[in-house]
């Protein structure tokens, strides 16, 4: 018997399968996307959009400003008491937090 038999292509047909190619039948369909839904897209992207035109200028510079949030926790590292040597503006948790790492910083 050769690889023509019957029984030996079906075994192999059998083994070759992969597991993802069986396909299960579901009983959700998708809708196709109504015309309220297209409205609502369109509605939130014109108001992020508009918010992100309307506040543009006052957005502060990323370059500069995050510069600080690594500094004050380095400088309390380094022995320095925050507000008596390190000018800063608002409560106590966010630079000691990190600070707690120690050199990991």
């Amino acid at each position: 018997m050769g690889m023509d038999s019957k029984s030996d292509r079906a075994s192999i047909a059998t083994v070759s399968l992969p597991v993802h190619a069986v396909q299960a039948t579901s009983s959700y369909a998708e809708s196709p996307s109504t015309s309220a839904e297209w409205i609502a897209r369109a509605a939130i992207i014109l108001i992020a959009s508009g918010m992100a035109w309307y506040t543009w200028g006052n957005w502060g510079d990323f370059q500069i400003d995050n510069g600080r949030e690594l500094y004050v926790p380095v400088s309390i590292v380094h022995g320095k008491l925050l507000y008596r040597d390190i000018c800063y503006m608002y409560g106590p948790l966010a630079p000691y937090q990190p600070s707690l790492h120690g050199n990991d910083l």
